[in-house]
């Protein structure tokens, strides 16, 4: 989450009251009284958020959706399915379902295959990860 309250995100910020602490006229202290930053409302909504955050699956679907008879393709009363993949236009006209490439991630399995090839395939990879960055585009030489 931000670390901050959703008011605080949206641009609220805590009222503070100063109060100088006297002694005749000598000034002996200095206090602040600030408003709490987060009230029932950011605390619930908060909640709310990561409950339903931790509901979902690595599609980014809720779980409860995925596995539920509602979603089974063998159940004739399914009322919703899943399809993996993007609508895409064919040579031929035809629109299929067609995974999209992460290039990045795609750059760091390069990476590791690349490792495991110059270590040898035996070599050990627990803890081994390519970090990725990004960089300005090189055309390509023709």
């Amino acid at each position: 989450m931000l670390g901050i309250s959703p008011r605080r995100f949206w641009g609220w910020e805590p009222r503070e009251t100063h109060r100088i602490i006297r002694t005749g006229n000598r000034t002996v202290g200095h206090e602040v009284e600030r408003e709490a930053e987060w009230n029932d409302a950011d605390r619930a909504l908060v909640l709310a958020l990561q409950r339903y955050t931790d509901s979902l699956g690595p599609h980014g679907f809720p779980m409860e959706d995925v596995v539920s008879e509602l979603a089974d393709p063998t159940n004739p009363e399914a009322e919703y399915g899943y399809v993996a993949g993007v609508p895409t236009r064919m040579p031929d006209g035809s629109l299929r379902d067609m995974p999209v490439i992460d290039q990045a991630r795609k750059a760091q399995q390069d990476a590791e295959d690349a490792y495991r090839e110059l270590v040898g395939p035996d070599a050990p990879m627990n803890g081994v990860f390519f970090p990725v960055r990004r960089v300005a585009r090189t055309p390509p030489k023709t």
